[in-house]
Order: structure tokens, then C-alpha cells, then sequence
């Protein structure tokens, strides 16, 4: 076993081990490595604007490398790191295509080859986005210890009912995605005879289809009949990869059946569109507490060219999709309203009064806080 293997073998067993992690990094930066800089950097503590500059730069750079052997299945562009070690992967979405050549017939068997990667150890995340074919060896990638510290798992719909009655003793996710290439409509019956399923606290339902009001609706309709599935989760949200929101307020008010059937249910949400919208019971027992996220991560290039923005900043677009789902729902018996921005962003005045407005029209508002401003109304 050479030096680096034996490291993160090491690593895998104590992932929170600062000593270790800067044995590595030392390690790393004698072999011209410059993630051993930006481990060393990381866990000194809080970091300059340049510094995060530059390691976001070198990351970018440098992130199929240090992948190692699961660079064979990352997607590059969405998988990342957090302080030099790998904390979201997502593969590849080729990933279990019907083999059509040797390259692809190798991919298709790959999860087998990295059963017990060291490099997993980290992983807060893991995707494995829809397929057209189960990819071999998935179970066993599943099953061992070093995913252990898996937040969040996502799956798609063959990757799931694959999981049936399949002991997965370490992978403990709170949140669960189930992925579908359209609506729905037959992805959740059945899953809450997977473990890993079944012991997670919040469901996500990640759709790349293009969620206007028709596709919402038969979401709506599919995941209705489906809610059997869902009675132990305390949050169900639906995110959409493309697709301006016009169906969104359709979601939101769907809402208010579905708390009636699952007795657990505290939260209920959607995002897309680089908005979110996250309705929570109140004390009244309803979900009549709004939160409208505005500080969601911009979309990427291919996200905005998919939508009907024009062209026009994005925080704009983000207010207008606010205010526009906002209004659908007057008469839904909100309370309150909070805003969510990002850190050091501020709305004009205008923009402020806008969503304050379009609350008020409700005529059930008692509250209204938008960054570190609260009104309340008698």
C-alpha cells in the first residue's frame, strides 16, 4: 500500500481527524499538490475573499484529480468539495445507458470497481440521477461503511425499487431524492419497503421535466395517489432542474390536502427557478407560515437559457416569480410571511414594498420579515 492510499484509508476511518487531515495535507503540498495548501488553509478557520477565490480556482482545476478512481463516474460540473475532501457527488448521467460500446459497457459495471473507495468517506452527497438501466454493482457501492456520513441520496426510479428489501446498515440520509425524467407516476409506490428510504425525515421530488402549470398538475395528481408512500416524512419538496414556475402556486396549494392525509407532515415546498417556497404549519396546525427563499444559488447556463427570463438580472426575475406565486395564493389562509436572502444582500425599497404589498392583498397577514426587517400588523 503506498503513502497516499494509506493516508485516506486512514481518513475514511476518522474523516473529522484534524491532525490527520494536515499530516495529509503536508503530505500532499511535498508532492506539488496544491489541495494540500487548501486543506491547510481550511482548517485554520475563516478565509479572505482571495483565499475562497483561490480555491474555488483550484478546485476547478485540479477536482478530476483528486477524484481519483471516481472520476469515472463524477459528473465534474455538479460534484464538489468543501475544505479540500469530496462532500457532493454526483455521477454521471450516461451512468446505466444501455451499453452501446465497450466504453460505455465498462461504465455500466464501474460502481463494483469502487466499492470501498476511501475518497466516499466525506461524501455528505450522492446522486445517481435517472437511468435508462439499473447500473451493476450499485447495491454493494451502497452498502459499505464509508457512506456512512450520507446526508442526502438521491436516486432514480430504477436505482430505488432496486433497493427492495436490501439491508444498507450504514447509509443513513435524513433527506431522500427520488429522480424522475417526467411526473411522477409510478416512482413512489412501493418505496417504503427500502430501508433508507422509509427511515429519512424529508422527501424531495426532482423532476427535469419542464414544470409549467399542466406538468405541476399531473405531479400533483401522480403524487396524490401515491401519498401512502410519503406518511412518515416531515418535508416533502418538489425541485425542478428547468422551467419558469407558472405551476408552482399549483404545488404550494396542494399543500393543504396533503397535511390533511400525513399526520407528520410540518413542511411542505418546491424550488426552481432560483426561488424557493417553503410552507409551514403554524401554531394553528395549517401551513399557513410562508418562506420565500431568495437566496438560492444562480442557475446554471443551461437552467437560464431553459427558462423565459429575456435576458433580465436575475433578481429580478426571482421577485417577479415571487410576487407572481404570491398572488395565486390569496385565500390559503397565511399568517406570515419571511423573505430569505443571501448574506450581505439587500431590496430596494420598492422591491420590498412589492412583496410586502402582494402579502397584504391576502388579508390573513399578521406578520411580514424580509431580511432583518419585521413588520407586525394588528
Amino acid at each position: 500500500m503506498d503513502r497516499e492510499t494509506s493516508l485516506l484509508m486512514q481518513l475514511a476511518e476518522r474523516p473529522d481527524d484534524r491532525a490527520l487531515r494536515l499530516v495529509f495535507a503536508d503530505w500532499l503540498q511535498e508532492q506539488g499538490d496544491p489541495r494540500g495548501e487548501i486543506i491547510t488553509l481550511c482548517a485554520r478557520g475563516e478565509l479572505s475573499l482571495t483565499e475562497q477565490r483561490k480555491i474555488a480556482r483550484l478546485t476547478l482545476k485540479h477536482a478530476g484529480e483528486w477524484l481519483g478512481p471516481l472520476a469515472s463516474i463524477a459528473d465534474l460540473f455538479r460534484t464538489r468539495f468543501q475544505d479540500g475532501f469530496l462532500s457532493e457527488l454526483v455521477t454521471a448521467p450516461t451512468l446505466g445507458v444501455q451499453p452501446v460500446n465497450e466504453l460505455e459497457a465498462k461504465l455500466s459495471t464501474v460502481f463494483d470497481s469502487l466499492v470501498g473507495e476511501p475518497r466516499l468517506s466525506t461524501c455528505r452527497s450522492l446522486s445517481v440521477p435517472p437511468t435508462g438501466e439499473l447500473p451493476s454493482g450499485l447495491e454493494r457501492f451502497l452498502a459499505h461503511r464509508f457512506l456512512g456520513r450520507v446526508e442526502r441520496l438521491e436516486l432514480g426510479q430504477l436505482d430505488w425499487h432496486s433497493l427492495y428489501d436490501v439491508p444498507l446498515p450504514h447509509l443513513k440520509p435524513s433527506r431522500v431524492v427520488v429522480a424522475s425524467w417526467g411526473a411522477f407516476e409510478d416512482e413512489l409506490r412501493g418505496l417504503e419497503k427500502v430501508d433508507v428510504f422509509a427511515r429519512a425525515e424529508s422527501l424531495t421530488l426532482s423532476t427535469t421535466d419542464f414544470t409549467n402549470s399542466p406538468i405541476v398538475q399531473r405531479i400533483v395528481a401522480s403524487v396524490g395517489s401515491q401519498l401512502a408512500a410519503m406518511k412518515h416524512f416531515g418535508e416533502v419538496r418538489l425541485h425542478s432542474h428547468y422551467g419558469p414556475v407558472e405551476g408552482s402556486a399549483d404545488w404550494l396549494i396542494a399543500g393543504d390536502d396533503a397535511a390533511l392525509v400525513l399526520p407528520k407532515l410540518e413542511a411542505w415546498s418546491l424550488e426552481a427557478s432560483e426561488v424557493g417556497f417553503l410552507r409551514v404549519r403554524g401554531d394553528d396546525r395549517r401551513l399557513s407560515h410562508l418562506v420565500v427563499d431568495l437566496s438560492l444559488p444562480e442557475a446554471t447556463v443551461a437552467e437560464r437559457q431553459a427558462t423565459t427570463s429575456g435576458g433580465r438580472p436575475p433578481m429580478v426575475v426571482r421577485l417577479q416569480t415571487a410576487a407572481m406565486v404570491m398572488s395565486l395564493l390569496r385565500g390559503k389562509g397565511i399568517r406570515s410571511v419571511e423573505i430569505k436572502l443571501a448574506p450581505g444582500a439587500r431590496l430596494r425599497s420598492t422591491e420590498r414594498h412589492t412583496l410586502f404589498t402582494e402579502a397584504r392583498r391576502w388579508g390573513t397577514l399578521q406578520k411580514f420579515v424580509i431580511g432583518d426587517e419585521t413588520t407586525i400588523l394588528p
